[in-house]
């Protein structure tokens, strides 16, 4: 008599771990399966929704990219750095025109520059800006950063002055890997 209640828990043991070791892997299958489905069903359709973003706002500006290049006046970023010193952290910005024909009829402002904090600098006023050279425009400015803050995007704006209209276009434009140079002093 008590081997058989012996053979019947052994037998019931057997029962259970035979069901635990078939019903985990079946079940890991099965939330598999349902897994792949929701993405295929339901995230395409965010994927879709969220499609219209532009190449350039994934892949970041640095030095030597052009800016407004669908624009009849495109410029280019030929400074864009970060000089540290003892004292400071300071962003450099260079923009040139690349259409020497239409430049006198161009202005470029940067109306703001996002860090990687989340704070916002506004742009600096236009005689803060210093002209290096009229034929092609060329300009260059700097921002005094927080020490260990850096930006990560830049807020453009280009007017375009026509014989009886202005045309003013914005652009906000991620920055991507800018050099940091160290400035003894």
């Amino acid at each position: 008599m008590y081997e058989e209640k012996s053979d019947n828990s052994t037998k019931k043991l057997v029962k259970i771990l035979v069901i635990v070791g078939i019903g985990i892997p079946v079940l890991v299958e099965l939330m598999t399966l349902f897994n792949l489905i929701n993405v295929q069903i339901f995230e395409d359709e965010k994927d879709v929704n969220s499609n219209d973003t532009n190449v350039t706002e994934v892949r970041g500006f640095g030095e030597g990219d052009t800016l407004f290049a669908n624009q009849e006046s495109a410029v280019l970023i030929d400074q864009l750095r970060v000089k540290v010193s003892a004292q400071e952290w300071r962003f450099a910005l260079g923009i040139t025109s690349m259409d020497s024909t239409s430049q006198e009829k161009l202005q470029i402002r940067v109306d703001s520059l996002r860090l990687q904090s989340k704070k916002i600098l506004l742009g600096i006023d236009s005689s803060s800006w210093e002209v290096r050279q009229t034929v092609p425009a060329q300009i260059y400015g700097e921002w005094a950063l927080p020490n260990g803050d850096i930006p990560t995007k830049l807020f453009v704006s280009i007017e375009q002055q026509e014989a009886d209209s202005t045309t003013r276009v914005s652009q906000e434009i991620p920055l991507h890997k800018i050099p940091v140079r160290y400035n003894q002093e």
